[in-house]
């Protein structure tokens, strides 16, 4: 009995020790795994930490112009409107106003005469006023004189905000509109009464009729726009010349125009202009290359200094040694230039909206041509192919651009070489020898964290400020917000890219 319990215990003894090696061993197995883990991670970081960053753009929108600025005049159908005497200068209508013909626009009044009426004429409507308080309870008021109360009332309250506008001139608008319906007002609260009144009604008449003799009335004879933007030159650039002018016609001879300010004026002092037409022109000289391909008719953006894009149309170009004459025709946005004629501009195309990359995101690649019809595409995102030699072997190839024509491969780093010849996919007794390469332009595209080469068609005259624009029509490979790296020498094709 005693043999058996020793021989029990030894071999409790036995498994103990066993179980103990057992789990010795996966414990060193767990230690030597999480070992390489904790390498890997190691590893990881070291070369995520030496490993110089890759800067990464985003593909946006950008505009493509001229890489100079240019310079041109602004031709204008105007007329200008001059003092017909020695006086002060009052408008009726504000800056920009569109005017009919036969409307005034201004007065030229002998102010001291017509302030001293105007002191006469208050009292009269003093006592106007007067007679309606007594009827504060609207009795006795008609239609009429109701509807204009209610017209002064709402044009005075609206009055606030169109002064938003910060242009003064405004007031004079405000000034005369005021004056004509309160003396409708009047006259129907002069008409309503007896005795008194009408004895003011001859009053006001008479002192009407007194300022209508110190009061000149500038009118327009045309339809159009009002500006008070003088420069001088409204009656020597006209539509008449715009067929063909001289160079030195198209070059800067003075500043911006100067808005008239001086109220008090002699006889023959130019006063204000109307704009006849819409349409307005700019006259240039520009470089024959740059207006190469050009046609009347075609649609360009002109960039004047901080301000939008002017949508212009070419009119007609003449050809003139190194130069052509270049005319440009608009019918929008002319009252944000009212006071230009001489400007500085570059030139955009009718859709001057394309990619834009930055320079050194371009890089060039010699690479081994081989015609699209003796490659057979496997995966066009892993760049994988195969070809097939003209003894029937087939190689699996990788490569490195792709367009309609041609499949582009790095005879450096990959299975085919130059001189290898290759059987048509087609017809087998087509054959053909690598010996082609070309220089292929492209940039490095990381939407799927790996640096993917991708040929790009580059028109190297729209550099500009350090970035190109690209055709998007051209370059399919791309699209807006793609990520691309910023500098492609700093990376391969195939790179991983934190």
């Amino acid at each position: 009995m005693h043999t058996k319990e020793k021989a029990a215990k030894r071999a409790r003894l036995s498994e103990r020790r066993a179980a103990a090696s057992k789990n010795k061993a996966l414990t060193r197995v767990v230690l030597i795994f999480f070992g390489f883990v904790l390498v890997y991670i190691l590893q990881s970081i070291i070369m995520f930490a030496v490993k110089p960053h890759i800067a990464i753009d985003r593909i946006e929108p950008g505009g493509v112009t001229s890489p100079v600025d240019l310079s041109g005049v602004i031709i204008r159908d105007e007329q200008v409107y001059k003092s017909p005497g020695a006086g002060t200068v009052r408008f009726d209508v504000a800056e920009n106003a569109r005017v009919k013909k036969d409307e005034t626009v201004c007065d030229v009044e002998n102010a001291d005469e017509v302030a001293r009426i105007n002191a006469e004429m208050a009292d009269v409507n003093t006592e106007l006023l007067n007679v309606q308080a007594l009827r504060s309870d609207n009795t006795g008021t008609d239609e009429n004189e109701q509807r204009v109360n209610l017209l002064i009332k709402n044009m005075l309250d609206d009055w606030p905000g169109r002064m938003q506008k910060s242009d003064f001139s405004l007031v004079y608008s405000l000034k005369g509109s005021l004056t004509a319906n309160v003396d409708v007002r009047n006259r129907i609260i002069i008409g309503n009464g007896a005795g008194a009144l009408k004895d003011q009604a001859d009053e006001l008449q008479m002192y009407q009729d007194q300022l209508d003799r110190y009061m000149t009335p500038i009118k327009s004879e045309d339809s159009g726009i009002v500006s008070i933007q003088l420069d001088g030159y409204e009656d020597t650039y006209t539509p008449g010349i715009t067929a063909m002018m001289q160079k030195e016609q198209t070059a800067q001879k003075g500043g911006a125009a100067k808005p008239f300010t001086d109220r008090a004026v002699q006889e023959g002092t130019p006063v204000f202009k109307i704009i006849k037409s819409n349409t307005w022109y700019i006259a240039s000289y520009l470089p024959n290359e740059l207006v190469k391909g050009w046609n009347p008719g075609d649609s360009k953006v002109l960039y004047i200094g901080s301000a939008p894009g002017l949508p212009v149309s070419v009119d007609h170009l003449t050809q003139k040694g190194g130069e052509s004459y270049v005319l440009f025709t608009c019918t929008r946005f002319m009252e944000n230039f009212m006071a230009s004629r001489f400007i500085n501009f570059k030139i955009g195309a009718d859709n001057n909206q394309g990619l834009k990359i930055a320079q050194p995101a371009v890089i060039s690649k010699t690479l081994l041509c081989i015609p699209r019809e003796y490659v057979s595409i496997d995966s066009d995102q892993l760049k994988t192919a195969k070809v097939t030699e003209t003894n029937g072997d087939k190689l699996n190839i990788s490569y490195v651009a792709i367009d309609d024509g041609m499949v582009y491969a790095d005879p450096d780093k990959s299975v085919i070489k130059p001189g290898m010849e290759l059987q048509s996919l087609t017809d087998a007794q087509n054959k053909f020898t690598l010996s082609e390469t070309a220089n292929i332009t492209g940039v490095y595209r990381v939407n799927n964290g790996a640096a993917d080469f991708r040929k790009i068609i580059l028109d190297t005259s729209t550099l500009k400020d350090g970035f190109y624009i690209l055709d998007p029509v051209s370059n399919k490979n791309l699209q807006e917000n793609d990520s691309i790296v910023h500098d492609a020498s700093k990376v391969n094709e195939g790179d991983i890219i934190f």
